[in-house]
Parts: C-alpha cells; structure tokens; sequence
C-alpha cells in the first residue's frame, strides 16, 4: 500500500511514525518550504524533513500544490491513500480523488467544532474543559469532511496552545494506528459532521494578544495561556512592549486602578497587575528584546515596575 504523509511542524512526527510503522510503504513526504526567520534571518529546516531526512524518505517542499507540474508529480507517485497532519498549505480539489483511499487528516478539536486555522487557541480562550482529536476525509470544504475517528481529552489547568497541541497530535498519531487497518479494509464509515453544531475560527493576529486591563484576570489568564507561543499576550510599560509569558489569576479586590502593577508576596508571587475583575499574579515576563524572567527577578532589575500603570 503506498503512501504520502504532508506535514510540517515538530508536532506532526508522531503521526509520520505511526504511517511508517503501518502496513504502508511512505513514497514521499511532503512538507512546507524551508523559511528564513530568527536572528539573522538564517534558513530555518521544518522539523518533519529533518525527520525524515533520517529516514531516507523522498520529500517534497512545494511552495503550492496548486500548479499542474506538481500535482502531475504527485499523481506520478501512485498513492493508495495520503495523510495530512498540520501541513499548512491547501490541498487542491484536483489531489483529492488521487488515492483510492482518499486523504486523511488529524485536526485538533472535536468536529464539527472550531473548524478552521486556530482550534487549540479557541478552545483555551473560550474556557473549555474538553476538547480532542479528529480523523476526518478532506473533502472541498475547509474541515467539513466525515469523521473517520474521534477521541476526547481534558484541558488541564496548566495547558497552553503549544502544550494541548501536542497533546491532541500525539493523541491523533495513536488514533492513526488504530484506525488505518480498519479504513484500508474498508470496514469504517465515515459519519458526516451535523452542520447545525459547526464553528469557524479564525486566523490569529498579532493584535490578538494585546491585554486589555478592564477584563477579568480569568480571562487574560486564558489569553495568556490561548496565545503561547504566539502571538504572545502583551502589555505596554514606558513604551516598550512585556509579555506575560506565565500567570495566575487570584480573586482579589484591591483598591489601586485598574492596571497597576502591585506586591503579592503574600500570595507567593512576586507582584500582579490589577484587572477589571481580581488580579493576575505574574510569574515569567519579558520585556521587548530580552529573555523571559521569573517576576522576582524582574524586579529586581526593574523596581520602577512596582506601581507602574499598564497601557491598555
């Protein structure tokens, strides 16, 4: 049975293992471009073809499946089914009736739930407890396809995007080994997903993660948490720009105005910014250009923070 994985980022491994390890014989990789990026613009190697470089395995970094010589170099491949875990490029209509298995993909929420780009941000900033792992059939609309398989999972307290991410992948990866046998064979029917409970998120921006004081700490505690790693969830200080990289929210009245930053040594945390409703207590900041910091340490190299006022 002959295979294509499309997959980019390190979180999309776990999936590429479970197709190497299946009855399925991978004739290519097809993962996004190598980037410029970080200090010194230098090439930045998608971690899914340094993988699977060790491998040996055929790749492919199209800049877009859209044009005929590549879809044709695709076709020339044969693939009985292809699986797709976060590959970040759009699958042309023409490539979905190209293997007779049709193409799979892990998308992290529970369809028909937050379809779209950011589902694992969505679903921390909503306040979710549960979220999940879905295989479904791509099919023309963006995450519509029938279910192939779904499994639930808890959003713990502490979990960020880039924590549940990989959480809900490495879950989509077990899903795959389980299922594929079961799909080959033609033993699964695909269940195709209610519309009545489908929603769309959005493509975040780096706007998004600007704070705005007057809302609860709960709720920047989940932008805090929903915006890890990007976009960040930002505040301004003397015209430079802190992230607040790690909080907690304590249900605490205070006096000072909104978006003062005050002690909370008491509470076993270095100091808070007060909200619209209790404080957030801060644990790791960073200020623009520098590393993140634990907040007693910050303080100690920047004590005019203490009774500073928040931009907002």
């Amino acid at each position: 049975m002959r295979s294509i994985f499309m997959g980019t980022p390190e979180y999309a491994i776990p999936a590429l293992e479970a197709l190497l390890n299946s009855e399925c014989h991978v004739v290519g990789v097809y993962v996004a471009p190598d980037r410029r990026g970080g200090r010194g613009l230098k090439w930045i190697v998608p971690p899914v073809k340094r993988f699977a470089l060790k491998y040996g395995l055929e790749i492919k970094q199209p800049a877009s499946l859209r044009s005929r010589e590549e879809q044709e170099q695709l076709v020339a491949l044969e693939p009985d089914i292809v699986v797709v875990a976060a590959y970040g490029l759009i699958v042309p209509r023409s490539i979905l009736a190209v293997p007779k298995h049709g193409l799979l993909n892990i998308h992290p929420s529970l369809l028909p739930k937050y379809r779209g780009p950011s589902p694992v941000a969505t679903a921390i900033l909503q306040g979710d407890q549960q979220t999940g792992a879905t295989i479904m059939l791509l099919n023309e609309q963006v995450d519509g396809g029938p279910i192939i398989s779904q499994e639930v999972t808890d959003i713990d307290d502490d979990d960020t995007t880039e924590v549940l991410t990989d959480k809900l992948f490495f879950i989509g990866a077990q899903m795959l080994s389980d299922v594929l046998p079961a799909w080959l064979r033609g033993d699964i029917t695909p269940v195709p997903q209610d519309e009545r409970d489908a929603s769309m998120t959005r493509k975040l921006v780096k706007q998004d993660g600007e704070i705005n004081w007057r809302k609860s700490a709960r709720e920047i505690q989940q932008m805090v948490k929903a915006f890890h790693p990007w976009p960040g969830c930002f505040t301004k200080w003397e015209g430079r720009r802190i992230k607040i990289v790690e909080s907690a929210p304590i249900a605490l009245k205070m006096d000072e105005k909104i978006g003062t930053v005050v002690q909370l040594e008491k509470f076993g945390i270095a100091a808070g910014i007060t909200t619209g409703e209790g404080v957030l207590g801060l644990k790791v900041l960073q200020l623009e250009g520098g590393l993140p910091t634990n907040a007693a340490a910050f303080l100690r190299g920047h004590p005019s923070f203490l009774g500073a006022s928040m931009e907002s």
